[in-house]
């Protein structure tokens, strides 16, 4: 299992961030496809990972876009971010948690939204293939059936998951207990079972205790929960990138402590 962090989702990737991650061995950024440009110097921050570290790339739209648009924007975008990269391995994660209950990426929680996601995200799956793209992942939904209808949409997809070549999760939980919750921090437990020949990496994960009566964790209890859950989660996920290091301050709450990345890469 292949512990790693979500970097900046603002791209601010600071020299602090660059030499607490170069141990890792998993790493996840965001290829913006509503600009020309991205925030993160791609070419910057492969200098600073190990030559074996598998690197997410998310890409990211704020809404809808129309699915041959996507399959063009990234195909303009993609080559030159894989070419900073390699020889690495990297995972392409089409889009982000679009069932949503506040429509927030683009669709919702309904059934009719989900049905319409699975066209979208077919379309711009044979479009992506078709220009050479491999390693397409089906996006990590948002997390709980009892707010976003996560795995309702989850089997509303269950054929593109499949024809995917992986699976993204989000794991979430704010207490101990919730650590190993299969519908909170083993999330990915679910759709083991349901998607038993799928690779899973958990494209999201951590303790969301700052949106809760908890309160965020300190940075001795983050740590020490997010090297539990890797050692809990050994040999049944590829790999995990925890939210957040650094980025906007509306997920200050979520922030990685330092002590925590330098725990990850010696789990």
């Amino acid at each position: 299992m292949r512990p790693g962090v979500h970097l900046a989702n603002n791209g601010q990737v600071t020299d602090e961030h660059l030499a607490l991650i170069r141990d890792l061995r998993m790493v996840k950024g965001m290829i913006r496809l509503d600009c020309d440009w991205d925030e993160i110097d791609y070419w910057r921050l492969s200098a600073h990972l190990r030559p074996d570290c598998d690197v997410v790339l998310r890409l990211f739209f704020p809404g809808k876009l129309d699915s041959g648009e996507f399959v063009a924007r990234t195909s303009r975008k993609l080559p030159n971010v894989l070419n900073a990269l390699a020889p690495r391995t990297c995972y392409i994660e089409i889009h982000n948690e679009p069932n949503h209950c506040a429509g927030i990426e683009g669709w919702g929680n309904s059934d009719e939204q989900a049905r319409d996601f699975a066209a979208w995200y077919g379309d711009v799956l044979m479009g992506l293939s078709h220009n050479g793209f491999y390693n397409l992942g089906f996006p990590g939904l948002a997390v709980g059936e009892w707010a976003h209808r996560e795995r309702s949409w989850a089997m509303a997809n269950r054929q593109h998951i499949r024809n995917s070549d992986w699976l993204g999760v989000h794991c979430y939980w704010q207490t101990d207990e919730q650590i190993t919750h299969p519908d909170l921090g083993f999330n990915w437990q679910w759709y083991r079972r349901k998607f038993p020949k799928q690779r899973i990496i958990v494209t999201e994960a951590g303790n969301s205790g700052c949106q809760g009566p908890m309160g965020a964790p300190s940075a001795e209890a983050q740590a020490a929960q997010y090297v539990r859950w890797c050692q809990l989660a050994e040999g049944d996920v590829h790999g995990a990138c925890f939210f957040i290091l650094g980025g906007s301050d509306d997920w200050a709450g979520f922030r990685l402590y330092p002590e925590t990345v330098r725990a990850l890469a010696g789990a």
